[in-house]
This record gives structure tokens, C-alpha cells and sequence, in this order.
């Protein structure tokens, strides 16, 4: 099942019958690897794991979306 990480709510996503699904029971997950890279939730959010030796270095990322004010015609 391909999994992308949604930066704005903090949630592992996937597409299932065409609708957007984010994954649940978090506490029943150890890691998430997509391509590359490992996730690790923690709480309700996923963190990123940079460097793993003797002590782990992982990472929150968090995307803010401005709320654009919507422009009317004049005239």
C-alpha cells in the first residue's frame, strides 16, 4: 500500500477506494518506511528518523497552509 506523510495534519496517508485515509492506532505501529526513509510515530504524529546509532536523531516536520483571503470583483 503506498503511504505518503501529509506535513500539514501530521498523519500517514493512503488512498484506499479512491477516498484519502490516514492511518489509526498508532500505538500498534513500530515504523512506517517510505522509499528511503523510516518513520516512528510518537503520540499522535510521525517523526522522521535522520541518524540511527547508539541514540536515535529524529525530527517533527510541520507545514503551515496561510489562509488566503478570497478576492471579489469590483466594480
Amino acid at each position: 500500500m503506498p503511504l505518503n506523510y501529509n506535513m500539514v495534519d501530521e498523519e500517514m496517508i493512503f488512498i484506499q477506494k479512491g477516498s484519502y485515509m490516514a492511518l489509526t492506532d498508532l500505538e500498534n505501529i513500530d515504523t512506517v518506511l517510505i522509499q528511503n526513509r523510516k518513520f516512528v510515530p510518537v503520540g499522535k504524529v510521525f517523526y522522521e528518523v535522520v541518524i540511527e546509532r547508539k541514540s536515535h536523531f529524529i525530527y517533527s516536520t510541520k507545514a503551515n497552509i496561510p489562509q488566503l483571503a478570497l478576492r471579489r470583483p469590483t466594480g
